[in-house]
């Protein structure tokens, strides 16, 4: 089937666009609370496609598998960095699961020595063979995560990490623990004799679930015109990239025109409208296709916009 055939069936069934992934759109049904990944080929499978339609209501499942991801501090993961995490596994196990952030209240801020990530089963469903099969695929999707994040960032240092996969067996337990070096990058494999402490975090169960990335409450109240503009901004964006996707175009290309013409909206002049969209770039609020063209002494700009992350998506609301 043509990828256009099966967007324009799912548009015509009350589904909508809630997010593009890395290598997937992300199409939900509201009124069944279900979600579907359709990659972005010109051509998709029949078999995917009919698994990507809207079920009926008889066909509907009353349960899906739920997998929390929790980062231990969610301030000292890169937002974007962390979503793709997320992202991907979502992408690697289909929509039989269902992935989604959570984590407990943070109070001030902390350094730990491990950036910790946790995996939390609560599907009691399952039985030891599948949880341990799922365990091992989710510690080498985190692996796998981990080592990009070292290969695009070569010169920072970066700190070791624990990652955790949490079952629900009566009590809540460790399934799978893996540890990175922070230099080395060598991969040791647990049970680790020091995890007996923190195992007794394990006694409050799964924390709650959030959205992603972790609202920042106590802005000065300086920021609060960026804040604004910058929400401002991101739905004016939004609105044109969700246009394109209606008249099934790939992208939005921005010049300095347009972004000028945004940001007068907001009472800015030229110079103010051009810095904020390049920091709404760098920060990872916007997807590029390709690298920004920017030449200041000119003040031309030229951006090829995919979509909103899920940072940006949040700004406005939308997530």
């Amino acid at each position: 089937m043509k990828r256009r055939q099966l967007l324009r069936h799912l548009r015509g069934h009350g589904c909508e666009l809630l997010r593009e992934g890395g290598n997937h759109s992300w199409w939900h049904n509201p009124a069944q609370n279900r979600r579907s990944a359709i990659p972005r080929h010109t051509e998709i499978s029949n078999i995917l496609a009919t698994r990507s339609r809207p079920l009926d209501a008889e066909s509907r499942m009353d349960a899906t598998p739920q997998i929390l991801v929790e980062p231990g501090n969610p301030f000292g993961f890169d937002p974007n960095e962390f979503a793709e995490l997320i992202e991907g596994i979502s992408e690697e196990l289909g929509r039989e699961y269902d992935v989604r952030t959570a984590y407990r209240e943070q109070v001030g801020a902390a350094v730990t020595l491990y950036e910790v990530v946790e995996f939390w089963l609560s599907w009691q469903s399952w039985s030891a063979a599948a949880q341990g099969a799922l365990g091992a695929k989710l510690l080498d999707k985190a692996l796998e995560w981990h080592r990009k994040r070292r290969e695009a960032n070569p010169d920072t240092t970066s700190r070791p990490v624990w990652i955790r996969v949490i079952v629900k067996r009566g009590d809540w337990e460790i399934l799978r623990e893996v540890r990175v070096g922070e230099s080395s990058g060598e991969v040791e494999y647990g049970p680790f004799a020091d995890a007996l402490e923190s195992s007794r975090d394990l006694e409050k169960g799964p924390p709650p679930l959030r959205a992603w990335p972790p609202a920042q409450e106590d802005l000065p109240q300086r920021q609060g015109r960026e804040l604004a503009d910058r929400r401002t901004m991101l739905e004016v964006i939004h609105a044109m990239v969700m246009e394109a996707q209606r008249q099934e175009r790939e992208l939005v290309v921005l010049d300095s025109s347009t972004v000028v013409g945004i940001g007068r909206q907001m009472r800015h002049n030229a110079a103010e409208s051009r810095g904020l969209f390049r920091r709404l770039i760098e920060e990872g609020y916007i997807r590029l296709r390709s690298p920004l063209e920017d030449i200041e002494a000119t003040g031309e700009l030229r951006a090829e916009v995919e979509y909103l992350t899920d940072r940006g998506l949040e700004i406005i609301g939308e997530i």
